[in-house]
């Protein structure tokens, strides 16, 4: 039941919302006190340095220092856009992960010869 009681959570409210028009929601918004908007604002300034927070406890570790402050570093001085930083860390990501597995750290075992062979 917790998939149609999600479904019925939202779809109420929006089919209200939508059936009685802008009048409705501009009423119900206007009835909402101060500080719960104030509290929501706050809310809202908060939540980015919270969820930045989380990020670096789960993943932060002594080898991916230097990658936090590079990333840092280009997004702050060079003026390119966060996503366009991001596809570039995408692909460093691959090829150092492409480097890594494929390098010389995985070679082939080679047998020893079995010295019962020249038997």
């Amino acid at each position: 039941y917790g998939t149609v009681l999600y479904s019925l959570m939202y779809f109420i409210p929006i089919f209200l919302a939508v059936y009685f028009g802008t009048d409705l929601v501009k009423n119900i918004v206007s009835s909402i006190p101060v500080w719960v908007t104030n509290g929501l604002t706050l809310a809202s300034k908060i939540l980015p340095a919270y969820g930045f927070a989380l990020l670096l406890r789960t993943m932060l570790t002594k080898k991916m220092i230097p990658f936090l402050l590079l990333g840092f570093l280009i997004t702050a001085y060079s003026g390119l856009s966060i996503t366009g930083i991001a596809a570039f860390a995408c692909i460093v990501a691959f090829v150092m992960a492409q480097v890594k597995f494929n390098g010389k750290d995985n070679r082939t075992a080679v047998s020893e010869p079995d010295p019962l062979d020249d038997l």
